[in-house]
């Protein structure tokens, strides 16, 4: 993402709380938390209906290894 993405990103939260910044980032932490909780259910949904011996693993997994991503685990 870069930084004019960032800056319109955080732009639009202080314009949705009137300009207390305090606010928005509580707003964002709390959007990117249920998008990270949302993230997490499809992985383990994939896990349940993708066989393991098709894909050599478990479906999450091979999936953020060809993604090049990484995964947060929260309990």
């Amino acid at each position: 993402m870069s930084n004019t993405e960032i800056e319109d990103v955080a732009a639009a939260y202080a314009a949705a709380c009137e300009g207390d910044v305090s606010q928005a980032l509580r707003a964002a932490v709390a959007d990117l938390i249920e998008t990270h909780r949302d993230a997490e259910q499809r992985l383990r949904a994939m896990d349940q209906w993708v066989s393991r011996g098709y894909v050599q693993g478990r479906a999450s997994d091979v999936y953020l290894r060809r993604a090049g991503g990484c995964a947060i685990s929260t309990p």
